[in-house]
């Protein structure tokens, strides 16, 4: 079974995240921020982290350059409802530091779910 880590500050997102990940048989782990996430990193091993890229105390671009240097082989979806900033842009910043999909929120669970299928090849 692939073990996913989501990270978001929003409550909503996360439950929402993780109830479609759990019906489609992962299992979940949450963080509500990317100071927790990274963490969380430290103790759990995941195959796929999904993280928000605007949020408090550490954002997904940290998450995704602390991925990328230290767990490459984690593949990564990031997620944005823009912020301050527009989604593209955010999402644009995402694909440069390498993440594996973006979505803008807000998205529809099942196509989050299918990209990691489709990244983890249906390890789950």
């Amino acid at each position: 079974m692939a073990r996913v880590l989501i990270i978001d500050d929003e409550d909503g997102i996360r439950a929402f995240l993780r109830s479609a990940f759990e019906r489609a048989g992962y299992e979940v782990i949450d963080a509500k921020n990317g100071e927790v996430g990274l963490r969380t990193l430290k103790s759990s091993s995941v195959d796929l982290v999904i993280t928000d890229m605007i949020m408090p105390l550490c954002d997904g671009v940290e998450v995704t350059r602390h991925i990328k240097k230290h767990n490459p082989e984690i593949k990564l979806i990031a997620i944005s409802g823009g912020g301050h900033l527009t989604k593209i842009d955010v999402l644009r910043v995402a694909e440069q530091f390498g993440v594996d999909r973006c979505f803008a929120k807000p998205f529809k669970p099942q196509d989050v779910v299918a990209a990691a299928d489709e990244l983890l090849g249906a390890v789950a």
